[in-house]
């Protein structure tokens, strides 16, 4: 267990301010972090006649998850990377989470994140593309087998990682109110 705590340690500094990883080690198995299941997806706009459209609007193929994946429109858009960083801080603490990277530059953010059980990672994204017009804010899941999630263990951790409360929290943070 020592052992894989220095590899993931070592991992992580080692990785920062680096472009994203394609795969990282907690064990001998890695996780390939190339089949996300999707859970949340907000995007928001500054115009009626946008067409930027949430990516991942039919995510888990269900109608359950639609509803965690939405357009807005802002009167104006701001960048409010601290106000998302620290709604997702408060979440992965607050679920007893295990941070293991961040990259953070001026309009982006990713944190990747152990699930509890280190079955997976969580990965939380921010993006201001001023070009586009459009700011967004997403967390997926990768599995350890690179497989996306079945919708009933979906289905189950909206339930107990209370996604529904991180939906409407991020939501609220990205208008920097």
């Amino acid at each position: 267990m020592f052992k894989n705590l220095i590899i993931l340690i070592f991992f992580s500094f080692c990785c920062l301010g680096k472009e994203p990883v394609n795969a990282i080690a907690l064990t001998d198995e890695k996780i390939i972090l190339n089949v996300p299941t999707p859970l949340i997806g907000v995007t928001a706009v500054d115009d009626f006649s946008s067409a930027i459209e949430e990516p991942n609007a039919s995510a888990g193929g269900a109608m359950e998850m639609q509803r965690y994946f939405t357009v807005t429109v802002l009167a104006k858009l701001k960048n409010c990377q601290a106000n998302t960083r620290t709604v997702f801080q408060t979440w992965y603490t607050g679920h007893g989470l295990i941070p293991s990277q961040e990259k953070i530059d001026e309009y982006s953010m990713v944190i990747r994140i152990w699930d509890k059980d280190k079955n997976g990672i969580f990965e939380a994204k921010y993006e201001l593309n001023q070009a586009e017009s459009y700011v967004r804010s997403s967390l997926d899941y990768y599995q350890k087998s690179g497989k996306k999630l079945p919708i009933e263990t979906i289905t189950e951790m909206i339930e107990h990682y209370q996604l529904s409360l991180l939906w409407q929290t991020l939501s609220e943070a990205m208008s920097c109110d």
